[in-house]
């Protein structure tokens, strides 16, 4: 893959997209999965059948409880009735279906981080197709490496091209007048109100350097 390419897996989904859209053109849904997620066959399975009943075009598996994750609202809710409506799911394990991974074909190449295209997804496949996107309890995946924002790989790679994700993250959302934060959507009647769970944790110093809004 060519210095272009490198960056967030996003980047690379993007380049497929672009390049070969055929791989993905015998399915009704895609899920890109880290290469920390753990989740069997069966459980992903499970998750593409939840997806397919309540007519879903985006979707995560809950975090199980002991996963690292940045927003509190995607870990596992186990009272919950198998499914969370939600504003975006997070760029480490969307699934998508054909029609909303066809309309955000460009969307994963937004930027290099990939900070800020899951919620660039979740806009745009709300726009098109309803609030069709959901964190769904009945399944969930560990993630099993704690996010390092200072050794990561991919935030080494980062600070050696001088790029910064928060800058990256707050154009996105600027761009496309989006809010920040992962949020559930409650409804009312024939109308959509916003839960007001979303609260995103970073540490102290790490959210001064990359999420300072400027």
């Amino acid at each position: 893959m060519s210095s272009c390419r490198r960056g967030q897996r996003s980047r690379r989904i993007d380049w497929i997209s672009q390049e070969k859209p055929d791989v993905f053109a015998s399915y009704d849904y895609v899920l890109f999965l880290d290469d920390d997620i753990e989740i069997s066959a069966a459980e992903i399975s499970e998750f593409f059948a939840l997806m397919r009943e309540r007519g879903l075009d985006l979707a995560q598996p809950a975090l199980t409880r002991g996963s690292d994750g940045s927003f509190p609202l995607l870990f596992q809710e186990r009272n919950s009735p198998s499914f969370r409506h939600i504003n975006y799911v997070e760029i480490m394990m969307p699934a998508l279906s054909k029609r909303a991974l066809a309309a955000n074909r460009e969307s994963f190449g937004q930027g290099i981080s990939g900070f800020g295209v899951d919620a660039l997804i979740g806009e745009k496949t709300r726009r098109l197709f309803g609030p069709n996107v959901a964190v769904i309890d009945a399944v969930a995946a560990r993630h099993e490496r704690k996010i390092d924002l200072d050794e990561g790989p991919l935030y080494r790679f980062l600070a050696a091209k001088s790029i910064n994700p928060g800058v990256e993250m707050w154009t996105i959302l600027a761009e496309n007048n989006i809010e920040h934060g992962v949020k559930e959507l409650k409804f009312k009647g024939l109308g959509i109100t916003l839960c007001e769970r979303w609260k995103f944790r970073l540490a102290g110093p790490l959210r001064h350097r990359y999420f300072r809004r400027r």
